[in-house]
């Protein structure tokens, strides 16, 4: 049955509520401005974080959070595989971490992340045992054509180059068929992303443009062949002089700037895409807007506090934390 945009109203009323929990951007300037780590531990304790056992280690914290959100956000959808394109990366996370287990001698639970559309058991299955039809379509001949990659070429690289590029790609066809335009253009950006950075990181290392080409993930905004060859050609500056006559001019300003700049523009760009939409009273997009608005913050708790064990100024953690207007 198809899903009608009203259909998410109780989910829409029931985020409503809980976005009145979120960190806001007054929350971030005081555990920036905290004088030490615990300080700051301190003010996300106020605000609901459950606290860490080990004083030492937020990890804990940070994937209880997560788990909470994604399990509101599973409560407020009337069919989850709505949010499959943003789930799908985490599959090829977790292909790429059983795969690395099974050639280190490693346990691969110790490396999952969720939330998962395909179990990862049945991922460590299919690597394990080399039972790779057992795999959804959208995993199958990735798996397969990594496990070779690294048989055959003893090229763990190149696994993670064909693992990547396909994560991308499926994330991006996915979110086309579920006809939602904000995940379409969420998917389409994240190619886009990374597409620019593989320029950079190539260019900056002396990759020649097959090299681009062959990692670069599909892309309706961006030409990949004038990419690839202005980073082979001119670097960083002919990335951002081609990026002028794209949507992503902004990013090449970014990127002129430094690297993290760069970064910090992606990230802040998913946001700024989907807020428009957050304040509709149907349909997906505030759902949405709020799972991305919980990952931002998580993301940039784990910088602030990482930088506060490791004695970063507060002027360098802001040039790194995401902008959250919640």
């Amino acid at each position: 049955m198809k899903i009608k945009e009203t259909d998410y109203a109780f989910g829409v009323a029931k985020i409503r509520a809980n976005e009145l929990d979120l960190l806001t951007p007054v929350d971030f300037d005081n555990l920036i401005a905290a004088n030490d780590y615990r300080s700051a531990l301190r003010i996300l304790e106020d605000k609901g974080w459950e606290p860490t056992e080990n004083g030492a280690s937020f990890a804990p914290m940070l994937e209880k959070f997560e788990d909470k959100t994604w399990q509101l956000v599973c409560d407020c959808l009337p069919d989850v595989s709505v949010f499959d394109s943003l789930i799908l990366p985490n599959d090829f996370y977790n292909l790429k971490a059983a795969i690395k287990a099974v050639f280190s001698d490693l346990e691969p639970n110790d490396y999952f992340i969720k939330p998962f559309v395909t179990d990862p058991a049945l991922i460590a299955e299919a690597v394990t045992n080399k039972k790779f039809d057992i795999l959804p379509k959208h995993l199958k001949d990735t798996a397969v054509e990594a496990y070779d990659a690294v048989v055959r070429v003893g090229s763990g690289r190149l696994a993670d180059i064909i693992i990547d590029k396909a994560s991308l790609n499926v994330a991006l066809a996915g979110a086309k068929q579920s006809g939602n335009e904000a995940l379409t253009a969420l998917a389409e950006l994240s190619c886009a992303c990374a597409n620019i950075k593989i320029a950079f990181r190539s260019a900056e290392t002396g990759r020649d443009t097959d090299f681009m080409l062959r990692c670069m993930a599909d892309c309706d905004t961006l030409d990949n062949k004038r990419l690839a060859f202005a980073a082979a050609e001119g670097g960083r500056e002919a990335i951002a002089e081609y990026l002028q006559f794209t949507p992503y001019a902004e990013a090449g300003e970014k990127l002129s700037e430094s690297a993290v700049a760069f970064e910090k523009w992606c990230d802040d760009s998913v946001l700024k895409g989907i807020g428009a939409k957050r304040f509709s009273a149907f349909g997906a997009e505030p759902i949405i807007a709020y799972y991305l608005t919980c990952l931002a913050a998580v993301k940039n708790v784990r910088i602030i506090l990482s930088a506060k064990l490791n004695g970063v100024s507060s002027e360098e953690i802001r040039k790194r934390v995401r902008n959250i207007n919640v």
